[in-house]
């Protein structure tokens, strides 16, 4: 089991028995990452430890802004070194992950600020392949499905008997009245 320790304050989750990634600091505000294995202090009771130490302000003002673009234009396609056609493309996915971060001081050599920011947004696009009923399916005559080597019948749901012809069973037809 690992623990995961953000300045000193353990970020697990009693609820869901593990680390709760929530409490993750961004990449911006990590001054030190720390592993920890075997033979551990005895304040780190875990088997491995993992610790993260924030920045801080200090006497200058300084900043730091970054964005990271990932999208399948930028990404490898499988069928042009295999010139496959049996490899489907991924679905378009565009990824944007950025943020901005600033320290500086408060009062000179007493107190300092720092803070940052992260956003992620994930855009993900799928095709999907729908089918319409046939014409006649639409207008309640289900005919068709007697129809070949594998017949369908249709049942009345209330009795539990065959329709006697399938195109009794209709959108504008019904046999039970009132019936929800």
């Amino acid at each position: 089991m690992t623990d995961v320790t953000v300045d000193g304050v353990w970020s697990g989750s009693v609820r869901r028995n593990g680390t709760n990634n929530d409490n993750f600091p961004s990449t911006e505000s990590i001054s030190e990452l720390r592993i920890d294995s075997v033979g551990n202090a005895a304040e780190y009771p875990r088997v491995a430890d993992v610790l993260f130490v924030s920045k801080g302000g200090t006497n200058q003002i300084h900043g730091s802004a970054f964005y990271n673009y990932n999208g399948n234009a930028l990404n490898a396609n499988p069928n042009v070194f295999f010139n496959s056609t049996s490899v489907q493309l991924p679905s378009r996915s565009v990824n944007n992950d950025f943020g901005a971060s600033i320290g500086g001081p408060i009062r000179r050599n007493k107190t300092f600020f720092f803070g940052d920011f992260e956003g992620l947004q994930i855009h993900q696009y799928a095709s999907r392949n729908t089918q319409v009923f046939q014409t006649a399916w639409r207008n309640g005559d289900f005919s068709s499905l007697l129809a070949g080597s594998n017949p369908i019948q249709l049942m009345d749901p209330f009795t539990g008997q065959p329709y006697p012809r399938q195109s009794d069973y209709g959108v504008h037809q019904s046999r039970h009245q009132g019936a929800i």
